[in-house]
């Protein structure tokens, strides 16, 4: 009977031992992912990025919330101040099966188009 005590704790004690480090093996991180594209359209809570993967055009839609970071000229700002045309660097993850962008980076100018900065024009002597 002594023994049959003894199994049963042991068995117990194991469980409540091992069941945590087995249910560890998921990722305790977000993983974080990447794209680059042109925005479509974005609203206060949303932003639509046109960009390529795999050789192929493809459209992402992003939430956006109060914890989106979004920079532009090297400073923080809003998502209201994503513009149709910018080029973006999108970090995201997913989150309660939202894509939800984590950081917005403004890489550029406005549009596909746009080409290097002018240049002032050098002083004459």
């Amino acid at each position: 009977m002594r023994s049959a005590i003894a199994t049963l704790l042991t068995t117990g004690l194991m469980m409540v031992t091992v069941g945590p480090v087995v249910a560890q093996d998921k990722p305790s991180k977000l993983e974080t992912r990447t794209v680059t594209g042109t925005v479509q359209s974005t609203t206060a809570n949303a932003l639509v990025v046109r960009g390529m993967e795999k050789d192929k055009e493809r459209e992402w839609a992003f939430s956006v919330d109060d914890k989106t970071m979004v920079r532009k000229g090297g400073q923080g700002h809003s998502a209201a101040a994503l513009k149709e045309g910018d080029n973006v660097t999108v970090n995201y993850s997913e989150r309660d099966g939202k894509i939800v962008a984590q950081s917005v980076t403004v890489t550029g100018g406005a549009g596909p188009s746009s080409g290097p900065p002018a240049r002032a024009p050098s002083p004459s002597k």
